[in-house]
């Protein structure tokens, strides 16, 4: 009798799950399907006004379009944004995964990197290639794309706070070119363009001295700690959360990414924290360190949820977020930081 009982759960188990499979197949199927339709609306409203002749103009015609309807929303607060990331995971089969952008290019809400994937998706339908193109200030980061046009040259398009880069002429150019115009002495106009009144440039405004790669690409972000003098620098209290951390350090401007051990936003990123001084650096989590989520060299010491470094003059911590393992407990890689403590040494 037990036998068959197993056997029976077995069986029901195996269909349920063939069944769940087939289930998601469809689902998957009629919102590909679905999306692209969308998108083909989308090309067909962005080239009303007039016909593009040039890949420049569809590419801005079409980042337009999407940067005059997109809706800047916090991603928690979406549902389906909420579980984008487990359906679109590298991890699936590719037969199971769900394309980047056809949720967002249903929805179209959500942060920065929604609105490229969003773009992304409808460019693809015009047959152009790009990837997320993620930038690093000193006090925030940003994502938009990097489309590459028929004859290979490589452009941004931002359709979150609706930008493409160009010469004064018009023409589509790399965010390479457009900063070192910049660091030369140009003017932002320039060489940004904006796709209209709500056009926002306030994050731009750091362009010259701003850490730019594109996905897939290792970012290095690089910070030098503010001389101490005599008392500790202190980021944030002991409170369970990392907010006051990540704020402080962006008054500070190093950047507002050392609120977290191992990985976060994006593999590639290679996060280096300078001293000018002999220093001791007293980091505690808001929980206990793990050995996968510790990513840094050199190692520091660890005591519980305290990790702590002792650096001379001119060395660095550098983090490798692409090393950090995912935790199943918590079902993310990383861990956030409660407090930051930096002590001055003496020589």
């Amino acid at each position: 009798m037990l036998k068959k009982l197993i056997k029976f759960a077995f069986i029901s188990g195996f269909s349920l799950s063939i069944l769940c499979v087939f289930g998601w197949l469809a689902v998957k199927s009629i919102a590909t399907t679905q999306a692209s339709k969308k998108a083909s609306s989308i090309i067909s409203s962005s080239y009303m006004k007039s016909t593009p002749t040039s890949d420049d103009q569809k590419v801005t015609a079409i980042t337009r379009e999407i940067f005059n309807s997109f809706e800047h929303k916090d991603p928690t607060t979406v549902t389906l944004l909420k579980v984008r990331g487990y359906i679109t995971n590298d991890r699936l089969p590719s037969f199971l995964r769900l394309n980047d952008g056809v949720i967002e290019t249903h929805i179209a809400q959500g942060y920065c990197d929604n609105a490229a994937r969003m773009l992304a998706f409808v460019l693809k339908q015009e047959g152009f290639s790009s990837v997320q193109w993620n930038m690093v200030t000193s006090s925030g980061g940003h994502s938009a794309l990097l489309v590459t046009l028929s004859d290979n040259r490589k452009v941004l398009a931002d359709p979150f706070y609706g930008y493409v880069t160009t010469t004064q002429n018009g023409t589509l150019i790399h965010p390479q070119d457009a900063k070192k115009f910049i660091e030369n002495g140009g003017a932002f106009k320039d060489v940004f363009t904006a796709l209209g009144e709500a056009s926002t440039q306030l994050f731009y405004k750091d362009i010259s001295s701003m850490f730019m790669g594109a996905e897939g690409d290792n970012l290095t972000i690089v910070a030098t700690i503010p001389h101490i003098d005599n008392a500790p620098l202190q980021l944030g209290t002991i409170n369970g959360k990392y907010n006051d951390v990540k704020s402080e350090a962006r008054k500070l401007g190093i950047t507002p990414y050392w609120y977290y051990i191992g990985h976060k936003y994006n593999r590639e990123w290679i996060r280096i924290l300078k001293t000018s001084q002999p220093v001791k650096i007293v980091m505690t989590l808001t929980e206990q360190a793990e050995e996968g989520i510790l990513t840094t060299t050199p190692v520091p010491t660890i005591s519980g949820k305290t990790l702590t470094w002792e650096l001379n003059a001119g060395e660095e911590i550098t983090f490798r977020d692409e090393l950090a393992k995912i935790s199943l407990k918590r079902m993310n890689s990383y861990i956030p930081v409660d407090q930051i403590i930096i002590y001055p040494l003496r020589n």
